[in-house]
């Protein structure tokens, strides 16, 4: 389920939930204590994006927030549309979470990255 709104000139933002339902969660978690999760696995998203200068500069924020895992995953974004062939971008994955969970599983792995991108 999500719902998309413009809040502003060139600026938009976008919520997402997502939900799995685990049926005969009960007769599951007898089997295996403990290794078998929530019996509804909700994840949430967050999208904000902002044009500027004509549309040649773009700021965006795509968050993704697990509260039953308890973790989260955020990709802020920068970019510059040099013209219309090339775009450079500048980025970051940050993750957080404890245990193997989605996103905790990459705990360790947060980065930081530069684009160039060509298109012809």
């Amino acid at each position: 389920m999500g719902f998309e709104r413009q809040l502003a000139t060139e600026f938009n933002a976008t919520v997402q939930w997502y939900g799995e339902w685990m049926q005969h969660h009960a007769e599951a978690e007898a089997a295996d204590p403990g290794g078998t999760g929530d019996e509804l696995r909700q994840l949430w998203t967050l999208r904000l994006e902002k044009q500027l200068r004509y549309q040649t500069v773009r700021l965006s924020f795509f968050g993704f927030w697990s509260p039953t895992d308890e973790d989260f995953h955020l990709r802020p974004l920068a970019s510059y549309r040099v013209s219309d062939q090339v775009e450079v971008s500048v980025g970051a994955n940050v993750f957080e979470g404890d245990g193997p969970t989605t996103f905790g599983a990459f705990d360790d792995d947060d980065n930081v990255y530069l684009r160039l991108r060509y298109g012809f």
